[in-house]
C-alpha cells in the first residue's frame, strides 16, 4: 500500500526529490537519480525550482534527474501558493 501512495508536494519545501514518492508515474515514486549525480538525500523538491522564475530549473534537473525521468519531472506542475 505504501508503495502507492503519492504525497502531494505544494511549493516542494517539505517532499525530498530522493526519498518521498512525487513523481507521477504507473505508480508514484521518487525519480532515480542521474548515474554521475551527486545524491543529496536532504535535497528538497523546492531545491529543483527556480526562484525568480518559479519554475523548474531545467539544467539542475537534467544533471541530477536520470534521462528518463527528465520529462516526468519537468511535466509536473508546480504550485507555489
Amino acid at each position: 500500500m505504501k508503495q502507492g501512495l503519492l504525497q502531494e508536494i505544494g511549493n516542494g519545501e517539505e517532499s525530498r526529490v530522493w526519498l518521498d514518492n512525487w513523481l507521477l508515474s504507473s505508480a508514484p515514486r521518487p525519480p532515480r537519480y542521474h548515474q554521475d549525480a551527486i545524491v543529496d538525500l536532504t535535497l528538497r523538491v523546492s531545491d529543483l525550482i527556480d526562484d525568480q522564475t518559479g519554475t523548474w530549473d531545467h539544467n539542475l534537473v537534467r544533471q541530477l534527474i536520470d534521462e528518463e525521468d527528465v520529462n516526468l519531472v519537468l511535466n509536473t506542475k508546480i504550485n507555489l501558493s
